[in-house]
């Protein structure tokens, strides 16, 4: 006990005769972990805030399509008996849609415009977190009754009329050639991304009821893909595990291959019986 003593009083010592060297090499430690405690913190923000706004953008989302790099025998597709099924025997599930994206152009007292159009069910009002602001979604009466109705964002309801309040307004759609006249009955609030097109004279966008398609010739049933929309994020797994085990979403999977498990960007991909899962990267089915 008396050595260790020894060996403090002869640091003193030390750091009393070479105040100036004690003095910047404390500086240097303090400095030196300052930055690090630093460097750290900023990332674990950024980490924070990013998770966030995908969260923000995506949360609870399940992307569900086919593996089309698979060599597969048969082809597998979904239809809406898979989506009733999911939504109905799937607990968490708030909505399942597909999306199908089709680009036209739309005519208005301003002008013509290229626009890109988000066509689905009624559950496509879930897909996107921005929510309605003006009107309303289409409901599952306008989908099955395929009417001509129409949802934009609030930056295209100013490019295509010059003003928000464009409920109740028509525009004429047109997409190859064959042109119909939508009623404008919601404004959705604007995206980061819907502000940058409207910054940058980018295309606009609407969305409007799959079943509205046929009108301009295009007969959609079958499709490679879809998207669960859950409650909360905390559902995602069980909802994925959930809905590729039914057993009426089985009759259109001919194949039977293994898990297999990639990262792709924030997200995990599972490749489930020819079956693609997009889920966050926190997420496990496995």
């Amino acid at each position: 006990m008396s050595q260790v003593w020894e060996y403090i009083k002869i640091a003193l010592m030390n750091i009393r005769s070479n105040k100036g060297r004690s003095v910047l090499t404390m500086l240097g430690i303090i400095i030196g972990i300052s930055s690090v405690i630093m460097i750290i913190s900023v990332g674990n923000g950024i980490k924070s805030e990013v998770n966030g706004e995908l969260n923000d953008m995506a949360g609870g989302q399940v992307a569900i399509y086919t593996d089309m790099q698979q060599n597969q025998e048969e082809q597998v597709s979904f239809n809406e008996e898979d989506f009733d099924a999911i939504q109905e025997k799937v607990a968490h599930v708030k909505s399942v849609t597909p999306v199908y994206n089709v680009y036209g152009s739309t005519s208005t007292r301003k002008g013509s415009f290229d626009i890109m159009l988000s066509c689905g069910t009624a559950g496509l009002k879930d897909y996107s977190k921005d929510p309605i602001i003006k009107g309303h979604f289409f409901t599952e009466n306008d989908y099955y009754g395929a009417k001509k109705v129409c949802v934009i964002p609030e930056s295209t309801a100013r490019t295509l009329f010059g003003t928000a309040d464009v409920v109740g307004m028509t525009l004429n759609l047109d997409i190859d050639g064959i042109s119909q006249e939508f009623e404008v009955i919601g404004i959705r609030q604007d995206s980061s991304a819907a502000l940058i097109n409207m910054t940058s004279g980018g295309m606009q966008s609407m969305e409007i009821p799959l079943s509205t398609l046929e009108t301009f010739g295009y007969y959609v049933s079958d499709f490679s893909d879809f998207y669960i929309i859950g409650e909360s994020n905390e559902y995602t797994s069980k909802i994925a595990k959930d809905s590729v085990s039914l057993e009426n979403l089985k009759v259109h999977i001919y194949t039977t291959k293994p898990f297999r498990m990639l990262p792709l960007m924030m997200m995990l991909t599972y490749n489930v019986g020819g079956l693609m899962l997009l889920l966050p990267k926190d997420k496990q089915i496995l």
